[in-house]
Parts: C-alpha cells; structure tokens; sequence
C-alpha cells in the first residue's frame, strides 16, 4: 500500500513539474527595425531606430550631413558605416596608451570613409557644373583617408616588431638557460621540487 502510495505521490508530483515547466515566458515585442548592417556573426544584424539615434547621438552636425547623404544613396552600406562609426566612437577603460591612439586614428579613419562615401554619393547626383567641386572633395577626402591608414599600417608594424623583439630575446634567455629550466620541470613533475618553494 505505501508503494502504491509513493508511485501516485511522484506521478502527481512529476505532472505538477511539467505543468510549471512547460509554460514559456510570453515573447518580447519585436523592435520597430529600419534596415541591416553586415555583421561577421550573423549575416546580416538588423538596427532599431532606437539604436540608430543613439548611434547618431555624438555625431557632429556635419557627420550626420554625411550619413544622410549616405542613406539616401545606399541605405545597406549606411548602416554598415553607422555601426563602424558608434563602436569606433566607444571609450573603454584601462586602455594602454597605444591602444587609445589606435583607437582614435580608427575612429578618424571611419569618419573619412563616411566622408568620401557621402561625396561619391552627392556627385552621382549632381549636375555637371557641381561634379568638379565634388571630385575635389572627394579627392582630399581619400587622400586623407589613405595618409590615415598608412598611419595606422606603421603603428601596427611598430608594434609587431616590439612583440618580436620582446619574444626573441625571451627565447635567447630561455636557451642559455635550457638546462636549468628542464632541471626545474622535472622536479616539479617528479613532485622533488616540494621542499624548495619560496613559501
């Protein structure tokens, strides 16, 4: 009898389990989406209009110019721009020196891309009267952009050679002291290093 009673006691209490498990929390509403931007994780990664203001919030008024010149021509790489440009412009903490200048000269860099998109766009719609004074633009643009990305080519390149120069002398220590660093990883495998701690 208490078998039986114990079988209907945990039938109860499995189908009680069910019921409160099997209820999903409702969904929520789907955000008001204006267009997509190519992102490496997922294709293509839909923006919100919230998110667009707030990535246009520290825009200057001339930058802004520039995405709307933009959206207006090719709303795809629009949005594409305006992600570059809200993470370029995001500050983290305990950023070393070289990083923050990295960081900047990006930000500078998509701020030129933005500039030279939104003139190619202005000069497919312009008369021919205004086409000179576009490809001006757009000709210091680039030349501003690419003096931009060179910068940041020999930052990167200084810094690689700073790491190869720190892991060359590091192996040039590590080989005159080959057998001293084999004695002390032999001892600690064979566990005869426990009465030679520091501590």
């Amino acid at each position: 009898m208490k078998v039986i009673k114990v079988i209907i006691l945990l039938g109860f209490m499995i189908a009680g389990s069910i019921t409160v498990f099997a209820q999903d929390p409702p969904l929520p509403p789907a955000p008001d989406l204006i267009g997509e931007s190519n992102s490496f994780f997922n294709g293509f990664l839909k923006i919100s209009k919230e998110d667009e203001n707030e990535y246009l919030k520290n825009a200057s008024p001339e930058i802004k110019e520039y995405f709307k010149q933009i959206k207006e021509s090719d709303e795809h790489r629009y949005y594409s721009l305006l992600r570059e440009y809200y993470f370029s412009s995001l500050r983290y903490p305990m950023m070393r020196k070289l990083e923050a200048d990295m960081q900047n000269n990006q930000k500078e860099i998509i701020e030129q891309e933005i500039m030279t998109e939104a003139f190619a766009a202005k000069y497919k719609k312009a008369n021919s009267d205004e086409k000179q004074k576009i490809r001006q633009d757009l000709e210091r643009s680039l030349t501003a952009l690419f003096d931009l990305k060179e910068n940041q080519r020999e930052i990167e390149v200084r810094e690689l050679e700073a790491q190869l120069k720190e892991l060359k002398d590091k192996m040039n220590v590590r080989n005159k002291n080959r057998a001293a660093i084999f004695k002390r990883r032999m001892e600690e495998l064979l566990g005869d290093s426990k009465y030679l701690e520091w501590e």
